[in-house]
């Protein structure tokens, strides 16, 4: 501590294997493993009465699809749609009690 501040330091990571992302487990909706890291760094006074924050989530901005499913009402081709995950976001957080 000095002048009466605390430091904050935490990442986490998480590591996920390859899997297939449609319940119809089909060859064209298979995602390959992937690697995630957030972290979050701050300062707080010892008094808890105070702190600022600056975090990230998705640090590397990781691209990946959550699910594939097939797409409706096209022609006879196999089309895939995907929900992918969240980008790369960041920000800060201010507390303060009163």
């Amino acid at each position: 501590t000095s002048g009466g501040l605390r430091g904050l330091v935490f990442f986490n990571a998480r590591m996920v294997d390859d899997f297939n992302t449609g319940s119809d487990l089909l060859f064209g909706k298979e995602q390959d493993g992937f690697f995630i890291v957030n972290g979050r760094i701050g300062l707080t006074n010892i008094a808890g009465r105070f702190s600022i924050e600056g975090w990230a989530q998705n640090l590397f901005n990781k691209d990946y699809t959550q699910v594939a499913i097939n797409t409706p009402f096209v022609a006879p081709q196999q089309v895939f749609s995907a929900f992918l995950a969240e980008p790369r976001t960041y920000g800060v957080t201010v507390r303060g009690k009163f």
